[in-house]
């Protein structure tokens, strides 16, 4: 084998176990081993005009796991700490500063369903339900 394809297998190899790692200590450590956040929730609005308008939300505990990765469906703990303010997108809102983050929440209103609307953690998750 050459040295270039070794190094990156045994990098590859590292990074599995340390996330195979931090599972473990995270499942171990069972419902202790989360704790939470108190996160600040901005909502951006797309105007018809296409203005986005900026509300200030309530503010929100989030739950989080103590790891290095995201477990579970839980943020880091690390992680939400420093981004204590978080923008929810309504509409076809495109944040500014690049891709979304995991952490944020991206949603829009589809015509013909009913007006109740909520929203998932998920990049492209939006669901609705009946009121």
């Amino acid at each position: 084998m050459k040295l270039i394809p070794r190094v990156v297998f045994l990098l590859l190899a590292a990074l599995i176990l340390l996330y195979v790692g931090d599972f473990l200590v995270a499942r171990l450590h069972g419902n202790a081993g989360l704790g939470s956040v108190d996160v600040q929730i901005m909502w951006a609005i797309k105007q018809k005009d296409g203005r986005i308008d900026y509300e200030l939300g309530d503010r929100e505990t989030r739950p989080c796991v103590h790891s290095l990765f995201p477990h579970s469906g839980y943020s880091p703990c690390w992680y939400l700490a420093r981004h204590t303010n978080q923008v929810i997108n309504v509409g076809s809102v495109k944040p500014a500063g690049g891709p979304l983050r995991y952490s944020e929440i991206s949603c829009r209103f589809l015509p013909k369903l009913p007006e109740r609307i909520f929203c998932s953690y998920s990049f492209s998750a939006c669901g609705h339900s009946a009121i």
